[in-house]
């Protein structure tokens, strides 16, 4: 049993114990040797009292750890000491100053002085000036500082608020079981009826109507001219209808007709409209948009493929008309894509500040018109009438790629409808036509009338001659008397100013028969004089040397040069006037004057050189440089080696010749290993 109290710890059971120790070999001896337990104490020896039971249970309770063990192990006696002296230094009544405060008072000493208040200052105590502290951080906190009277009131408000029924006993519950109590008919708290009746007799939030229920029409339906009237009572003040302008010539014409081309801007985004450049149209380009033409293509994507970040914006701006706008109409192409226009306008009072007046506006057209409403603005005005609108900014944007993404969308035309017209600049914007008309029916047009692209006169406007390339009436007269410069009869005589004097001056067949008579040559005719009509008067050609009076003695030769193929004796050689003399080695070979062929054989001996078999029969051969003959030793073999100071065209200081000899006649004792070598000045060669 005792075995089995000691395994318990091991959750093993009595039984399952005493089983284990029964096979335990020699386990009765062991027991034998324990030592008896003595209750309360189990020790192996009977030393431990009471006391010391006691004591341990106290050293246990009061056992604790510290988190700074090691500083509190540092702490001994004279540290105790030292910190008992200095707070009984603190705690004493004498007050201690800092060193900065001693010079401080020290220096008040030397500067004392008397006050007239000195009883009040003597008065001032530590206690006053705490006190006084206290008050001054008191009233500059974020505290607010009420008086009593606050105080009270606000102490009774509290007293109220806990005298009343606290929050929690209103629930909704409570309210509805209070209420409850009241409702009925005549209590206006009557939740469950509505003017008495049930909800089940109202619509519901969320429900439907036929078109037959609410007396409307189907979303298709016709209706005849008729049927569009409006009320006896309605009218327009002020400006007219669309439906209605295309009846008033006035109304029906497009306010920005012909706008000038300093009154157009076109630009171009590709990233989305973050940033703008100018489209590059020309001038004639951006007065077409608004021709009325229609024929004035401006592409949203300048290149291909077509891109949603491609856009275009217009700015018109009345620099030159005060119109009105409220509908604008555009001719525009599509393509398979989806476009939108946002359209935005400014105030004379800030012309560059636009806000918009229509956006996201959906287009279509393949091509085809497109008509867009919005409020009624100006365009243009005073300088004064800075509310009046002015700039007109028209933005358009691809939102939706189609199927061809190598067709761009296209502006073809504008123009912008309204009711008045204060200042003009053509008769087209004030009432439809190019031209106005009196009370007469007299038409005037401010500019060209054409047909078939000519112009086209009336009788009010005839043209001037020079308009037409017409001489003047004046000028056909004086043409229908004038001979023409090609030639022609005269039908009267003409009377020459004079005799001529110059050779282009006309002269009458009398005058120059006259001269002819007068020189007695007679009928000078070329039949007569060239017969042979060689251009040469035919007696000169048969007039003798003899015949030539006044000819010089001699004709001395002018400068000239001659071909040589006009030289018909030329030989088939020439001497050279400067004979060339050839000497090989100081001996002459003669001279050549190229009028023979000439051979010299130039030989090494004719030269003085050696021969590629020949040898150098001594030092002389070797332009001057007297060898230097070294004889190693037992072998016989001789190294001949040549010092020249001259220039190198190798290594740029020094140029070496060398040759090596043999003492041997023998093929056997002549050298066959050769290497060189410099040392200093010399070149020496080696063998073996």
């Amino acid at each position: 049993m005792i075995l089995a109290n000691k395994f318990k710890r091991f959750n093993k059971t009595n039984e399952e114990i005493i089983v284990k120790s029964e096979n335990v070999e020699g386990l009765s001896s062991l027991l034998s040797n324990k030592v008896s337990v003595v209750t309360g104490k189990q020790l192996s020896t009977n030393d431990f009292t009471n006391t010391d039971k006691s004591n341990v249970s106290a050293n246990t309770s009061a056992r604790h750890t510290h988190s700074n063990k090691g500083i509190i192990d540092e702490i001994t006696q004279a540290f105790i000491n030292n910190w008992t002296a200095a707070y009984t230094h603190i705690s004493d009544t004498v007050k201690h100053i800092t060193a900065a405060e001693r010079t401080k008072w020290n220096g008040a000493a030397t500067s004392q002085h008397t006050h007239s208040n000195k009883s009040v200052l003597d008065g001032i105590t530590s206690t006053l000036v705490s006190n006084w502290n206290s008050a001054y951080t008191h009233i500059s906190d974020a505290i607010k500082h009420i008086t009593a009277t606050e105080r009270t009131n606000w102490n009774s408000a509290k007293s109220k608020a806990d005298a009343a029924l606290p929050a929690s006993s209103y629930t909704a519950a409570d309210i509805l079981k209070k209420l409850l109590t009241v409702d009925g008919s005549g209590s206006k708290l009557d939740a469950d009826l509505l003017d008495g009746k049930e909800a089940t007799n109202f619509a519901s939030s969320t429900h439907t109507h036929t078109v037959s229920s609410i007396g409307a029409a189907n979303a298709k339906h016709n209706h005849s001219t008729l049927d569009i009237v409006r009320y006896g009572n309605e009218n327009w003040a002020g400006n007219i209808g669309s439906t209605n302008r295309g009846m008033i010539n006035t109304a029906r014409s497009p306010k920005s007709a012909f706008l000038p081309a300093n009154c157009i801007t076109v630009e171009y985004s590709s990233d989305a409209g973050k940033t703008w450049e100018d489209y590059g149209l020309s001038e004639a380009q951006k007065r077409g948009l608004f021709a009325l033409t229609c024929d004035n293509g401006v592409w949203l994507s300048k290149s291909s493929p077509v891109s949603t970040n491609d856009c275009v914006r217009i700015t018109i701006e009345p620099l030159d008309r005060y119109v009105s706008f409220d509908q604008l109409y555009i001719w525009f192409s599509t393509g398979s894509h989806a476009c939108t226009l946002d359209l935005e306008r400014s105030t004379i009072g800030a012309k560059d500040t636009f806000s918009f007046i229509r956006k996201d506006v959906p287009l279509g057209g393949w091509s085809g018109p497109n008509v867009i409403n919005f409020p009624y603005g100006t365009f243009g005005g005073g300088v004064s009438q800075t509310g009046n609108n002015y700039k007109y900014r028209m933005t358009f944007r691809t939102t939706k790629l189609g199927n061809s993404t190598t067709q761009s969308p296209t502006i073809n035309d504008i123009r912008f409808y309204g009711d008045n017209a204060w200042a003009i600049p053509n008769d087209m914007v004030k009432g439809d036509y190019p031209f106005f008309w009196d009370r007469d029916m007299n038409v005037n047009f401010s500019k060209q009338l054409k047909e078939q692209g000519k112009r086209v006169y009336s009788d009010n406007n005839k043209p001037t001659p020079a308009a037409i390339g017409a001489a003047t009436a004046e000028q056909g007269i004086k043409a229908d008397a004038a001979l023409p410069k090609s030639g022609g009869t005269m039908t009267g005589f003409i009377t020459l100013h004079a005799a001529p004097t110059a050779n282009m001056h006309p002269a009458t067949k009398k005058y120059v028969d006259d001269k002819m008579i007068a020189a007695g040559n007679g009928d000078m005719t070329k039949a007569v004089y060239d017969a042979n009509g060689d251009g040469v008067v035919d007696k000169a050609e048969t007039v003798p040397w003899s015949g030539v009076t006044g000819k010089p003695n001699t004709f001395p030769p002018s400068t000239h040069k001659h071909t040589k193929s006009e030289i018909t004796d030329f030989p088939v050689s020439l001497k050279n006037p400067a004979a060339l003399a050839i000497s090989l080695n100081g001996t002459s070979q003669g001279a050549y004057d190229g009028s023979v062929a000439k051979s010299v054989n130039i030989t090494p001996a004719g030269i003085g050189a050696l021969g590629r078999t020949e040898k150098a029969a001594d030092s002389s051969k070797l332009a001057g440089l007297t060898p230097v003959v070294d004889n190693p030793g037992p072998s016989n073999r001789n190294t001949w080696y040549f010092p020249f100071t001259g220039t190198n065209n190798k290594d740029g200081t020094r140029k070496y010749y060398a040759a090596l000899y043999a003492d041997h006649a023998t093929t056997s004792g002549r050298a066959n290993n050769l290497s060189m070598g410099l040392n200093g000045s010399d070149l020496w060669v080696y063998y073996s």
